[in-house]
C-alpha cells in the first residue's frame, strides 16, 4: 500500500513538470501545485516513518 502511494506521488508529480515545462503557464499556477505536491510530500513523508 505504501508503495503504491508513493509511486502514484512521483507519477503525479513527474507528470506536473513535463506538463509545466510544455504548457509554460503562469508563476501563480505552478507555485500553486508545487505547493500542494510538497505539502503531500511532507505528510507522506510522515506517514512513512
Amino acid at each position: 500500500m505504501n508503495k503504491f502511494w508513493k509511486v502514484n506521488f512521483y507519477t503525479k508529480f513527474s507528470a506536473g513538470r513535463i506538463r509545466y515545462n510544455l504548457n509554460l503557464p503562469d508563476l501563480a499556477e505552478y507555485m500553486k501545485d508545487y505547493g500542494y505536491h510538497m505539502l503531500l510530500s511532507m505528510e507522506m513523508t510522515e506517514a512513512l516513518s
